[in-house]
C-alpha cells in the first residue's frame, strides 16, 4: 500500500487493502489504470527492433471518467 501511495498506519493500510482486494471498495480509476499499464509493458518484449507504443486502453465497464484532468 506504501508503494501505491497511501499512508497512515499498518492497521489502516490492512484495512484498505482488504476493502480493495473483498470489493467493498473500488479500485480508483488512476490506479487501475497505472496498474494495467505497468503489466503491459512488463509483457512487451523488449528485444524488438520496433519502439514501444502506447497500448490501446480498455474499456472497463463501471468506471466513470470524473477527474478533472481528463
Amino acid at each position: 500500500m506504501y508503494e501505491l501511495g497511501y499512508g497512515g498506519n499498518k492497521n489502516t493500510l490492512r484495512l484498505n487493502c482488504e476493502r480493495y482486494e473483498n470489493g467493498e471498495k473500488e479500485i480508483p480509476l488512476y490506479l487501475a489504470r497505472y496498474l494495467w499499464l505497468l503489466q503491459q509493458y512488463a509483457l512487451s518484449p523488449f528485444d524488438s527492433p520496433e519502439p514501444l507504443k502506447m497500448p490501446r486502453w480498455p474499456d472497463w465497464p463501471g468506471y466513470h471518467f470524473d477527474e478533472e484532468w481528463l
